[in-house]
């Protein structure tokens, strides 16, 4: 069997999707908070943002969709662990390192070992909670790995249990914050574990262990789900799945944020929310109509696929290096203007990092 036909193609262009929502969403440059600026545009784009909450857990996707099909080898599993943790540590400090000087901040030596082990969102580095959650993934994976090759029946026993621990929990909240809301009761947003003691994935990014697992499930029926997608009709079903799963999870924001009296972030709060987690599925299968013909383009996207977990650890820095600066030039700009150019924006953003990786690669930095 040929090279070509070895690889996953359609997961190197999700993942290349991911990447781009990623550094999308980090460098969002057109309005969106309808709690200050009510009017229809602003409503438009946090419409538009809802896509994005796919962002990272289609990289959980992905991580599962290579690991559960691949062999299994515990010395090399556990030095991947290691490697993670240390990436994390020692990106999380040249990232800061780098975005206070760019942004002419100082920190004291303990503020600074303080903002790298809390992973402080106001510097940008608390996009290492990934790496994080990898881990929590990986820790438990051995077991994961020995009941999907195994057991399928404790394999789904566990990703269902894990679902419903995270995102039913999460629908619960929802549900009782808006329900509550609409009938004049209660103005609050709730955020309770209705488990208690009794929800082992609280607190440890628990949702991220269904994405990593559902494709245990999925590559069961992936030969029908090809040739059932392959169909135009199908592929325009399941875009408008995508709509409308982006609104139903748009609205619930928007309930959310009038509860709160500030915006609710769509992507953040989004990924243990069904809405996304159905978007995800879609995505993926709108991927496999990807066929990889085209060489030129195969090469790009297989490249850049090869590259996200570098990308992903240096994005910020360039974002705080250039976003003012876009963001002046473009603030008299319509809003379909500013869309298209954080677009534009995200794919240089996205095209830089990578040559920088392939570099950092070639010299095994």
């Amino acid at each position: 069997m040929n090279k070509v036909s070895n690889r996953f193609y359609h997961i190197d262009l999700l993942e290349v999707i991911a990447m781009l929502f990623v550094i999308i969403y980090h460098s969002m440059m057109y309005p969106s908070d309808f709690i200050n600026d009510k009017t229809e545009i602003s409503y438009l784009g946090y419409y538009l943002s809802a896509i994005l909450s796919t962002c990272v857990p289609l990289f959980f996707f992905a991580n599962g969709y290579l690991l559960l099909n691949k062999s299994f080898d515990l010395r090399k599993h556990i030095f991947k662990i290691v490697r993670f943790i240390v990436i994390a540590v020692v990106w999380g400090i040249i990232d800061l390192s780098m975005i206070l000087y760019i942004t002419n901040e100082t920190l004291s030596v303990s503020e600074f070992i303080k903002t790298v082990w809390k992973w402080d969102i106001h510097y940008g580095i608390n996009v290492f909670w990934y790496l994080g959650a990898l881990v929590c993934i990986y820790l438990l994976y051995p077991l994961i790995k020995i009941a999907y090759d195994n057991n399928k029946q404790i394999f789904i026993f566990f990703l269902g249990i894990c679902a419903i621990l995270t995102f039913g929990n999460t629908l619960l909240n929802h549900l009782v914050s808006c329900g509550l809301y609409l009938v004049g009761y209660s103005s609050k947003v709730y955020n309770a574990n209705f488990l208690n003691m009794f929800n082992v994935f609280k607190g440890i990014y628990g949702y991220a262990f269904v994405y990593f697992c559902i494709e245990g499930v999925i590559k069961y029926k992936e030969n029908y789900i090809k040739e059932w997608i392959s169909k135009k009709k199908n592929i325009f079903i399941v875009s408008i799945v995508i709509v409308i799963s982006s609104g139903i999870l748009s609205i619930t924001g928007i309930l959310l944020s009038n509860i709160a009296d500030k915006r609710w972030d769509l992507v953040w709060n989004g990924y243990s929310t069904i809405p996304t987690l159905i978007n995800v599925i879609c995505i993926y299968m709108l991927c496999l109509v990807y066929k990889a013909r085209n060489e030129r383009l195969r090469t790009i996207i297989k490249i850049i696929s090869t590259s996200t977990l570098g990308i992903y650890v240096i994005h910020m820095i360039f974002i705080k290096a250039t976003y003012n600066s876009i963001v002046e030039i473009i603030i008299a700009c319509s809003f379909i203007e500013k869309v298209i150019i954080n677009v534009f924006y995200a794919i240089c953003i996205l095209m830089i990092c990578t040559i920088i990786t392939q570099i950092m690669k070639k010299y095994h930095y």
